[in-house]
């Protein structure tokens, strides 16, 4: 006897989802689980270094400036207001306001990104000076990455929007990018705190 296979009509199952249901979701969420290993794994060196010098930052070695990464946090916070009109527009699948945001976001990131470049001066010491400037270095330049790599990302969409001929499927990628964005933002809170602040109370 032939087994029977239960057959299931999917066609009237939506092709454009968001959130969970999105396949594409579920790696987002996968892809930042594993930055969030990279950048707990700068956290905990930070504090490992530390355990291993009796004054933290080293004798001779000036604390961090706080003006302009104070100022860096507040406006990379605030960014989460475009990520969050980004990720509406999206959703309601409103072409001309998803391709604004877009180009703003862009613009946005890529004014952030410079800031973060000029931070690392705000640490007031070289990255080969000692343990302390390496940890240091490398924790703003692992952040910084996800800064780089998130605004090539959403200007290859805001491309695609100005100049390509976007599907349905980019307003998920846009909601998405969106997403990932606060993730970015959000992830750099304590990472300022240890960083900036850290040194004037260990």
């Amino acid at each position: 006897m032939r087994s029977q296979r239960a057959l299931i009509d999917v066609s009237a199952l939506p092709t454009v989802v968001f959130g969970s249901r999105a396949t594409s979701g579920w790696g987002m969420m996968c892809f930042m689980a594993v930055e969030s290993l990279t950048l707990s794994v700068c956290a905990v060196s930070y504090f490992y270094l530390r355990k291993n010098f009796q004054a933290w930052p080293p004798e001779g070695t000036p604390l961090p400036s706080l003006l302009l990464p104070t100022i860096a946090l507040v406006a990379l916070l605030g960014s989460n207001a475009l990520a969050i009109m980004l990720d509406r527009a999206a959703k309601k699948e409103n072409f001309a306001r998803t391709k604004l945001m877009l180009v703003v976001s862009t613009l946005a990131g890529l004014a952030l990104f410079v800031i973060r470049i000029f931070e690392f001066g705000s640490l007031n010491t070289s990255w080969d000076s000692n343990a302390y400037g390496s940890i240091a270095w490398a924790t703003l330049a692992f952040h910084g990455s996800l800064m780089l790599m998130d605004v090539l990302e959403t200007g290859g969409l805001a491309f695609v929007y100005l100049f390509g001929k976007p599907q349905r499927k980019h307003y998920v990628h846009a909601s998405e990018n969106a997403i990932y964005w606060g993730f970015t933002t959000l992830s750099w809170v304590p990472l300022y705190a240890i960083v900036f602040w850290g040194p004037r109370f260990m």
